[in-house]
């Protein structure tokens, strides 16, 4: 059985393609999209095509969640209550839901052909995309 909390919050500011800036009254947490792995905005090791991928990913969750956008997060709990798999580089790992169209953010990304559900998928992803070299 898979148990989860969430909470409701406002979207405080899109930091890349699958992590989002989450405002709960006071308090922001930084939380990465669940089952989402989006192409990085930097070029790693030189990869300019991977940070264009990753700036276009970026740019459509900011689209699909402009400052202020209300959304529920949802962070599953294991079997015996451990949240361990679910905090990451201080951030929590969670389904984000944009309350006003019932719309999963990871889901859609995924679906419009911008991120992955698991990161060897994004490597494929990135490399079905690529150009071939000197077209």
């Amino acid at each position: 059985m898979i148990a989860g909390i969430y909470a409701d919050g406002i979207v405080d500011r899109v930091i890349d393609g699958d992590t989002v800036d989450v405002r709960f009254g006071s308090l922001v947490f930084r939380v990465r999209l669940v089952d989402c792995w989006a192409p990085e905005k930097v070029a790693r090791g030189g990869d300019e095509f991977e940070k264009e991928l990753g700036l276009l990913a970026k740019a459509a969750v900011e689209d699909w969640l402009p400052k202020g956008s209300r959304v529920r997060v949802d962070v599953r709990i294991d079997v015996d209550g451990d949240f361990g798999d679910w905090l990451t580089f201080g951030r929590i790992v969670g389904r984000v839901t944009c309350l006003e169209t019932l719309v999963d953010i990871g889901e859609r990304l995924v679906e419009a052909g911008l991120a992955a559900p698991t990161k060897d998928g994004l490597r494929r992803l990135i490399e079905r995309r690529r150009p071939e070299a000197g077209s």
